[in-house]
């Protein structure tokens, strides 16, 4: 189940900051919001990252 979590939290990741660099390059959106997509994706990939240890520590023992 974590595995999916990692995965889904990823996704989400490379969604945001493809639909920032799109609509970026339509214009349609403002820098502020654009960083909010970034930041979120940003936070996403932090949290895959830190399931993925947990579960590797688990693992580990």
């Amino acid at each position: 189940m974590k595995h999916l979590i990692v995965i889904i939290l990823r996704a989400v990741a490379l969604a945001t900051g493809i639909a920032t660099f799109v609509l970026g390059l339509m214009q349609r959106i403002a820098m502020g919001e654009g960083i909010m997509l970034l930041a979120l994706g940003q936070s996403c990939l932090a949290m895959a990252s830190l399931q993925a240890a947990g579960s590797d520590r688990k693992d580990g023992d």
